[in-house]
């Protein structure tokens, strides 16, 4: 894991300015929808833009300009050339996004949640688990349906003034709940956690998380109705920390 005194993604966040699902009911109405988020927004990134190697500071522009009023935004999300861009919602439980916005209205889209057992702080937890909707419309984490689509992905998450990269390691459909794990007593039982991800997986990312791991899970329902009431799930390794 690499530690770095810059910002250095690319401004291709930038597109972050789609505050994804909030009251979309059909394509048409998406496209209206994101355009006026992006214009909405465009005023709050353009305050935050900062010069950083040449680059804008852009999540901690939108992000943190939101959480001055939506104080549940702890963290933001985004995987590069995918709808996944999104900020993070966390309260004292797992229920009251699932059919809100981040600014507490209603929306069937919910929101991306952090499991309310999180340390606010994100990139401080051993294991990150996010909560999102497989939506028809493709927004939230209807990308998850195909697992493969991650084999070169890097997962950003930002939050607290610190940004980390996750690479997937594995990816699989399951029952229950053994893979919603927070935290570990030592580095054996996190050694097995792993362990027990990459022997499921339905993909070869060609990842082995290595050292001290910190970790990211990614959750969200199986569209398929034969298959029951499973879930699709994505951890993924950290592999850099960039601090401001």
């Amino acid at each position: 894991m690499r530690v770095i005194k810059m910002f250095k993604r690319t401004t291709a966040a930038i597109i972050c300015f789609v505050m994804g699902g909030i009251g979309f009911t059909g394509l048409i109405k998406e496209k209206n929808k994101e355009k006026i988020s992006e214009e909405k927004y465009a005023n709050a990134v353009s305050a935050y833009k900062t010069e950083a190697d040449g680059r804008y500071s852009v999540y901690g522009g939108i992000m943190e300009n939101l959480q001055e009023k939506y104080t549940d935004i702890c963290g933001w999300i985004n995987v590069a050339d995918t709808k996944i861009c999104y900020p993070l919602l966390l309260t004292t439980d797992n229920e009251y996004y699932v059919r809100r916005a981040y600014d507490g209205t209603m929306d069937k889209n919910g929101s991306v949640i952090v499991d309310y057992r999180s340390d606010p702080s994100l990139t401080s937890n051993r294991n990150i688990i996010l909560y999102g909707h497989n939506m028809a419309s493709g927004n939230m984490f209807a990308y998850l349906s195909k697992p493969e689509r991650f084999i070169n992905a890097e997962i950003e998450i930002y939050s607290d003034g610190v940004l980390g990269i996750y690479k997937p390691y594995a990816a699989y459909i399951e029952g229950g709940n053994e893979f919603v794990k927070l935290s570990f007593t030592n580095e054996a039982e996190i050694e097995r956690y792993i362990s027990d991800g990459i022997q499921k997986t339905i993909v070869d990312f060609d990842t082995v998380p290595q050292g001290t791991p910190y970790l990211l899970t990614l959750i969200t329902c199986e569209s398929n109705l034969a298959l029951g009431d499973k879930r699709i799930v994505i951890h993924a390794v950290r592999t850099e920390l960039i601090l401001p």
